[in-house]
């Protein structure tokens, strides 16, 4: 009877083992679910939001939502000190829960100056945890857990390249555990969220990078700069084309290249001949005869550049024109005076050797 008793024991024993077993892998396979889909949710954000706003408030509810936290705020780095200021982008899994915070007896900022797991994030460039705040060394993040009732606490770093621009600052009302696999996934999204801040000031500094070149274009006298698209019509007008075609923008804007050609080589088809060479050599420079708007002509020296993009296909084409009237002028001056000149040198050595074919004749 005992030895029943015992095996009855036993394969009670071996039948909790194995449920607590189901129930650890059941636990550990849901949270891998839920880490996936978390991870997956906020690629797609970083992915297809491209204010910067908009794709941190969206990853704050993502993130408390799925780790079943309270709240969550961004802290945004100012890099010429180091210190992290709070930045308004906050979730709270109740409204009224950002004001009980706004109106803690431990305002915002100073807590972020307070609170270490934020300074060690935003220092070693990987998320850090607080178990519980309540043990907390210092006695103002203590009031503050005991005032909102918060227990644990995280910080995500936001990275881009080797610096952080924003942390990520969570609350929860039950403890957080460190644990690899979330240190992994936090880790993660702030990688991911620093893209999203790398991209906008990567757009930025492209935008800045524009405004300048076309502030430089639009301010240059002494060249013709504009664009043109793929069919060789005016799309852009500088002050340089104003000036030496004599066009305003408004005359200019959607007219065909082929109106600053002279008749004669637009019945030659020499505009279309010209972006055709551009297009097929990449850049075609020659020196023309054009027509001025008061139908004026003027020699310029032109250079028409293919734009295509990435993958090679012709977006329009840069036509650069310089005035070389003057030049062409001095040219010809220089040519009449250096002509005048040989037929003058000529003469003379025809006068001179006709005298001495005279005087010569005489002593013979």
């Amino acid at each position: 009877l005992d030895r029943v008793v015992r095996q009855v024991r036993e394969s009670r024993a071996n039948e909790a083992a194995l449920r607590q077993l189901h129930h650890t892998q059941d636990e550990r396979v849901a949270d891998r679910t839920r880490t996936l889909s978390l991870l997956h949710d906020v690629a797609a954000t970083a992915n297809g939001i491209y204010d910067v706003e908009q794709a941190f408030a969206r990853v704050l509810q993502l993130v408390c939502r799925s780790l079943q936290w309270r709240c969550g705020r961004v802290h945004v780095s100012s890099h010429h000190d180091g210190v992290l200021i709070p930045s308004g982008i906050e979730y709270a899994d109740q409204p009224e829960l950002l004001s009980r915070i706004a109106a803690s007896p431990v305002p915002p900022p100073t807590l972020c100056r307070e609170a270490s797991w934020l300074e060690r994030s935003f220092r070693e460039l990987q998320p850090t945890f607080v178990r519980n705040m309540h043990f907390h060394p210092r006695e103002v993040v203590r009031q503050f857990a005991l005032d909102m009732q918060f227990s644990g606490a995280a910080a995500v770093p936001v990275v881009v390249g080797k610096e952080v621009a924003a942390v990520m600052e969570f609350f929860a009302d039950q403890e957080i555990q460190h644990r690899p696999r979330l240190q992994e996934t936090l880790a993660n999204i702030g990688i991911q969220l620093g893209r999203v801040v790398e991209r906008k000031q990567a757009e930025r500094s492209v935008r800045e990078s524009e405004e300048r070149f076309r502030m430089l274009v639009s301010s240059v006298e002494d060249y013709a700069i504009f664009l043109l698209d793929t069919g060789g019509h005016v799309v852009s007008w500088n002050a340089g084309a104003r000036r030496i075609k004599g066009y305003e923008s408004r005359e200019v804007l959607g007219r065909h290249v082929s109106c600053f050609y002279a008749p004669r080589d637009q019945a030659a088809g020499l505009p279309a001949r010209h972006l055709e060479l551009a297009a097929a050599r990449g850049r075609w420079a020659t020196e023309i005869e054009l027509v001025r708007a008061g139908g004026e002509r003027y020699w310029a020296s032109s250079v028409i550049t293919a734009l295509r993009d990435e993958a090679g296909e012709l977006r329009g084409f840069a036509k650069v024109t310089h005035d070389v009237t003057r030049r062409k002028q001095l040219e010809k001056e220089i040519a009449d005076r250096t002509s005048a000149e040989q037929l003058r040198i000529g003469q003379d050595l025809h006068d001179g050797l006709g005298q001495q074919l005279t005087g010569l004749a005489y002593e013979a």
